[in-house]
């Protein structure tokens, strides 16, 4: 099940750690991010982040919007938004505004959903 709305009317995402590649440390990013690896620290940013399937982060993130279909195993603080698609993995505490999730996503933690979230 495909959750999120295609990216043509949006600003180009950047792969920021590709498929194979592995990250330590924190990322920060602006606008729109792609991870394909993993990633082994803090990720923060303004804008949208993206986790392929197949990809990790293992570390708290920060962010205004979260598209994933990888496995995140960390504190989750979205200001906007989250969608986990089908075969995404959580394991931590996930506060958001608003989610959206896929059959087959998992959390593994606590969640906090509402304006009053973030």
């Amino acid at each position: 099940m495909k959750l999120h709305s295609p990216t043509s009317d949006r600003a180009q995402t950047h792969v920021v750690v590709p498929a194979g590649g592995r990250f330590e440390g924190l990322l920060a990013f602006r606008n729109q991010a792609r991870i394909e690896g993993d990633v082994v620290g803090r990720v923060t940013g303004t804008g949208r982040l993206e986790i392929a399937a197949g990809a990790s982060v293992s570390g708290p993130i920060q962010v205004d919007e979260l598209v994933s279909s990888g496995c995140i195993e960390g504190d989750v603080d979205i200001r906007a938004r989250v969608e986990l698609g089908e075969g995404a993995t959580l394991g931590g505490t996930l506060r958001t505004a608003r989610l959206a999730v896929a059959d087959g996503a998992v959390i593994q933690g606590r969640c906090s959903v509402g304006s009053g979230s973030t």
